[in-house]
């Protein structure tokens, strides 16, 4: 097996994922959005860390649904070209959406959801799956870094930063945290069948 597929299985690629991402095949990489701003992502994917900017053909998608637009947790299909510029070019089916109180999408591809001060968050990682981690910035922010100070080991850097910003995080040995901070209360998990991108 090699070492890109290793990565992007702990990423929580699996049979699901490829066949979602079968059309993008030959022509682009799949990626999982760990966190994104105004002008594009950055991501993990096979080879490692990635930045992209928005790509075209997800620009006219959103265009027309705001619900394409990539959050942390999706798998996505990047495009490398030739002049070194890396967009990102669609935003993979999704299984599940994390809404916040208003119904917008924080998040995808969940799992399960735990609260931060809770007991939870390890037995969810060391079963793989990937984790939605909600309750107030700090102790979203106390909860990530102690998990990953747990699986990297002492002084291990870096770790996420501390802000509003809803970012995903692989975990070594199995698992992906998605931090949420301040949503606390009202936030709903849901099957995606019925909000589509690409």
């Amino acid at each position: 097996m090699s070492s890109s597929l290793i990565r992007l299985r702990q990423l929580g690629w699996n049979a699901a994922v490829e066949q979602r991402f079968a059309a993008y095949r030959g022509s682009h990489q799949p990626a999982r959005v760990c966190r994104v701003d105004d002008a594009g992502a950055d991501m993990a994917g096979g080879s490692g860390a990635i930045r992209a900017t928005y790509g075209g053909a997800l620009l006219c998608t959103a265009a027309g649904d705001a619900t394409a637009w990539p959050v942390p947790g999706d798998w996505v299909a990047v495009r490398d070209w030739p002049d070194d510029r890396v967009t990102l070019e669609a935003v993979l089916r999704r299984s599940t959406l994390l809404l916040d109180g208003d119904g917008g999408v924080t998040a995808a591809n969940i799992d399960t959801v735990v609260d931060a001060g809770g007991p939870d968050l390890a037995s969810a990682l060391a079963a793989g799956q990937t984790v939605a981690v909600v309750g107030s910035r700090d102790a979203v922010s106390a909860a990530v870094r102690g998990v990953l100070r747990d699986a990297m080991g002492p002084g291990t850097l870096p770790l996420p930063r501390r802000e509003s910003a809803t970012q995903a995080v692989a975990v070594p040995g199995g698992g992906v945290v998605v931090a949420v901070p301040d949503l606390e209360t009202t936030w709903s998990l849901v099957t995606a069948t019925a909000r589509r991108p690409a």
